[in-house]
């Protein structure tokens, strides 16, 4: 059990031979994923989570709110995606 906990605790370098990926990141197709995936997201959380036989100004303050908060969350994704591509590979800790 001890060499189980070591095996899955103990510190752990990233390798040093890993190659970059040549050419420029495919941008316009992590965006239509990234895109894909909110969508998918959100029409399950529309299609699940609003009573369509309620009043229709609820229904429609619902879809409204749920669609804010598609652009809230595709906005974030796409800004996380882009600043993580426009890192550097090379960037060291600074406690290191």
């Amino acid at each position: 059990m001890l060499k189980l906990w070591w095996d899955m605790t103990r510190p752990v370098l990233p390798a040093t031979d890993v190659l970059p990926m040549p050419g420029a990141p495919h941008t316009r197709r992590a965006l239509w994923t990234l895109a894909a995936i909110c969508c998918v997201g959100i029409g399950l959380n529309i299609a699940l989570s609003i009573d369509f036989l309620a009043d229709p100004g609820f229904v429609l303050l619902e879809i409204v709110r749920h669609l804010l908060f598609f652009g809230f969350l595709f906005g974030g994704l796409v800004w996380g995606a882009l600043v993580i591509v426009r890192q550097p590979e090379d960037v060291k800790a600074t406690w290191f």
